[in-house]
């Protein structure tokens, strides 16, 4: 039994294995391949996407039985990939955005539910 039923984390593959997370999800770009994605497979990650070639969202769904992430770590600062985390975590999941935030972008956090709370 795990930390997580599901957990999607970007770059921090290591961290989760620690805690047991379950399954670790770690997407990445074509430029990530040679290396970031080569290591996250190496230290365990089960599932390395491609996000300019597969969807994430239907890999998170399919691997957590439709439910959604418990854990969603973004750490990269895009603005795409810090609004996606709120399709990819599951209702009462937790987010954690450690990149790069934009204090003067609207990312529609304040407030939103989406049926989750």
């Amino acid at each position: 039994m795990g930390f997580a039923k599901a957990t999607f984390i970007n770059g921090k593959t290591q961290i989760a294995k620690a805690a047991e997370a379950s399954p670790i999800i770690i997407p990445g770009l074509t430029r990530d391949e040679k290396v970031r994605s080569k290591l996250a497979r190496e230290f365990g990650a089960d599932a390395v996407v491609n996000v300019e070639k597969e969807n994430l969202l239907e890999t998170v769904k399919k691997m957590t039985d439709g439910i959604g992430s418990d854990v969603v770590v973004e750490s990269t600062g895009s603005p795409r990939a810090v609004e996606d985390t709120l399709d990819l975590v599951r209702p009462g999941g937790r987010i954690l955005i450690s990149g790069g935030w934009d204090p003067r972008r609207d990312y529609g956090f304040i407030g939103y539910h989406k049926n989750y709370c």
